[in-house]
């Protein structure tokens, strides 16, 4: 057991700096930064992220496609993904973003259930061999599994029917479909989108284009989503630009400097969020006296004008992306 948790950590760690490498070369300029500008390097870039004006942010770029609305009803939810998915593939192309966010879910959940499949594999005959050691029924999974575990294998066994007899690069086809839907304005997609990691979607580097896609056009994804007052925008951006979090693709992206990580936290502790103050402490001696004022500034005129003045709520930031199992159809 021991051995293949380190197996998966070395996995995780070869995904990482290889996805790494990659995106640093497929960078055309180096890293993006949010305002949807080319980056410069890092000793002359300039500390702003997102404009405070929304001109910047809101720009449409040439590749995206006009979101319209359809009149014509989903299919009933439940419906296997491989009876609708050629039809729903086309509605989502032309603009339909109900379309776009049914396949974005979908497709997740098919994700998902896939990532369960293979957890369960491992560990279910792990549990089978305790239970019989126990003299316990091995044969009866359901009751092997004890809370968390049993509730993910109920689910597993009420979700399968929607996935079942999907080609299986459509079932974990969800990266197109949840860039397509945050193109499209779903505020949901577009948090779910800028949160990939290399763990979720641990196939990453045999999809290049996934990763070439989320390089164009999550800085100004994230830039968009500020701009409209997404809390769970200005965490992740705060993250990436801190240089943590090396699995996930924003911080992959976006080159790490301390006055814009400085902004997005100071403007998460203007929201409410007391989980700032040992990151600010530690950027802090990063600064000078006036970059620190301005980048305060800077938070508390986004926090007035974007957010007007609301504070995220209380408590710990909720999950960026919702696990599949609650996502609604």
């Amino acid at each position: 057991m021991r051995r293949h948790r380190v197996f998966i950590v070395i996995c995780v760690l070869a995904l990482a700096l290889g996805a790494g490498y990659f995106l640093q070369r497929g960078a055309p300029a180096g890293r993006a930064s949010p305002a949807g500008r080319p980056s410069t390097p890092a000793t002359t870039r300039s500390a702003t992220a997102v404009d405070s004006s929304a001109s910047v942010a809101q720009k449409q770029s040439t590749h995206r496609p006009v979101a319209s609305t359809s009149s014509a009803p989903l299919p009933p939810p439940g419906t296997p993904l491989k009876d609708i998915y050629d039809e729903l593939a086309a509605r989502a192309r032309s603009g339909d973003r109900a379309a776009s966010v049914r396949l974005f879910h979908d497709t997740l959940r098919c994700r998902y259930v896939d990532s369960l499949r293979q957890r369960y594999s491992f560990s279910l005959p792990m549990r089978k061999r305790w239970a019989q050691s126990h003299n316990n029924d091995p044969d009866n999974e359901m009751e092997i599994l004890t809370g968390p575990n049993k509730d993910e294998m109920t689910w597993l066994e009420q979700t399968e029917s929607i996935c079942a007899g999907a080609d299986p690069e459509t079932s974990r086809s969800s990266p197109d479909w949840m860039l397509l839907a945050a193109q499209q304005g779903d505020a949901e997609a577009i948090d779910c989108y800028l949160d990939q990691d290399f763990i979720n979607v641990n196939d990453a580097l045999q999809h290049l284009q996934w990763l070439t896609d989320f390089q164009r056009d999550a800085p100004e994804l994230a830039s968009r989503a500020v701009t409209n007052g997404d809390w769970k925008a200005v965490s992740m951006l705060a993250v990436a630009y801190a240089g943590i979090g090396s699995s996930k693709w924003l911080s992959q992206t976006i080159t790490p400097d301390a006055q814009q990580a400085y902004r997005y936290a100071y403007l998460l502790q203007r929201g409410g969020s007391a989980a700032q103050k040992d990151l600010l402490k530690t950027i802090e001696p990063q600064l000078t006296a006036e970059q620190i004022a301005t980048a305060r500034a800077w938070a508390n005129e986004v926090f007035a004008t974007r957010f007007h003045g609301t504070p995220m709520y209380t408590g710990a930031l909720r999950p960026i992306c919702p696990n599949p199992t609650v996502l609604q159809n």
